[in-house]
């Protein structure tokens, strides 16, 4: 008879400046511990601290040079860099055969990015999605709401 293996679940507690990357393989969460934290600290700036020059010159949507902002606000484009980051981790632990289910939580902002960004084989491997904002909270109170809202389904 042979010993099956646990379920190994990864958990994704993200906003715009912080991924911080759970594993647990038990569904009362009582071996969850941090395997990857991630910073972006562009994320945690506000639109007056990045944009502190006049407005630059880009290639307009018909090819011609333009004067102005770009379109994309710096809350998006911290969500837009934080996706990237969190994603490039994840891809690398699904390739690598390091858990089998995944959970993501984040604010909708950065909940849609992930959604949009996401491939295929990593999105089969979603079992739950929940919009908070809990990943700047010290792990203890992030293990509370995660049995929270994993338990109480």
């Amino acid at each position: 008879m042979s010993a099956q293996t646990a379920t190994v679940t990864w958990i994704l507690v993200a906003d715009r400046a912080h991924a911080l990357f759970f594993r647990t393989s038990k569904n009362d969460l009582s071996d969850l511990e941090l395997v990857k934290a991630l910073d972006n600290p562009d994320g945690r700036k506000k639109a007056q601290e990045i944009n502190t020059d006049k407005p630059g010159r880009f290639m307009g949507d018909d090819g011609s040079r333009v004067s102005g902002d770009p379109t994309t606000d710096v809350r998006h484009q911290g969500a837009n860099d934080m996706a990237d980051l969190a994603l490039d981790a994840l891809e690398a632990g699904r390739n690598h055969q390091e858990f089998e289910k995944l959970v993501i939580v984040a604010p909708s902002l950065l909940l849609g990015t992930l959604r949009k960004k996401c491939s295929g084989p990593l999105a089969k491997l979603i079992t739950a999605e929940f919009d908070l904002e809990i990943a700047n909270q010290p792990p203890r109170d992030i293990q509370a709401h995660l049995r929270k809202k994993l338990l109480d389904k």
